[in-house]
């Protein structure tokens, strides 16, 4: 009986290795990498204290990382990219402009389930923002400026692909001082840099 139940265990434990052995072999990414991303710009306005504020923008947005993957599931990035929008007047009010023109740059990190071929991620950092921003809705906020100022990025996607090159994410960059947030939909790319 004993002899049965270590013939059946050894069994169950070989059997997912028995099974992955026949499959496709699977991409081992490098140490580093470089993401390129590209896709749907927008700009909203934020809430004013509690109150929401109408005003959309559209355009393009695109953006380059250099990546570092010490563990399959965490990753530091260096980023840096371009938002381009105009006003969809669409605030219901007068005047009515939400838009955003400007490059950014700056660091963050990614947490990535670690699962093969399909994985969802998250990301936060901190980072710098050149250009011009406006966001005016009737009475409630007025704000155009020229500059830089400091932004807050977030994004969520899901990679994917036999080795997680390939991805599909919301990328946002938030304004606090800008009454406003921006980011784009957007696919990815990754190349391995060894």
């Amino acid at each position: 009986m004993n002899a049965l139940r270590l013939a059946a265990l050894s069994l169950l434990l070989a059997a997912p290795g028995l099974t992955l052995a026949d499959g496709p072999p699977a991409r081992l990414p490098g140490t580093r990498a470089l993401e390129l991303s590209a896709g749907l710009g927008m700009v909203a306005a934020s809430d004013q204290g509690g109150v929401p504020v109408n005003g959309t923008g559209e355009g393009l947005y695109a953006s380059a990382e250099y990546v570092l993957r010490p563990s399959s599931w965490f990753s530091p990035r260096l980023y840096g990219g371009l938002l381009l929008t105009r006003a969809a007047n669409d605030c219901g009010a007068q005047p009515c402009d939400v838009s955003a023109r400007y490059v950014f740059g700056g660091a963050k990190a990614r947490l990535l389930a670690p699962i093969p071929w399909v994985a969802p991620f998250i990301e936060l950092g901190v980072g710098l923002s050149l250009g011009h921003f406006t966001t005016r809705s009737g009475t409630l906020v007025d704000v155009d400026k020229a500059g830089s100022t400091y932004h807050w990025p977030f994004s969520i996607g899901v990679a994917f692909g036999a080795g997680r090159q390939y991805e599909v994410a919301l990328a946002y960059l938030f304004h606090p001082q800008q009454s406003q947030f921006s980011g784009g939909i957007t696919f990815g790319y990754q190349l391995d840099l060894d």
